[in-house]
């Protein structure tokens, strides 16, 4: 999923971001924020229409060119 920058400026400001409560792709609600690391954030995400819960993993801007994220 890519939200161009999610409205931040940084790597610092990016780690600070809580986007709870976006909707992503029109699908999946983000519930709650349930972790973070140096490659991204992981998200409790619910699909609008089926109610079924996902793990959605938001990746840094800074580590879009990293080769490990295609293994991920």
């Amino acid at each position: 999923i890519n939200e161009d920058s999610y409205g931040v400026d940084d790597e610092e400001e990016f780690h600070e971001l809580d986007m709870t409560g976006r909707v992503i792709a029109n699908n999946y609600r983000i519930e709650s924020k349930l972790g973070a690391g140096s490659f991204g954030q992981v998200y409790l995400c619910e699909h609008v229409r089926t109610h079924e819960q996902w793990a959605m993993k938001i990746e840094s801007h800074a580590m879009n060119n990293n080769p490990q994220l295609s293994i991920e």
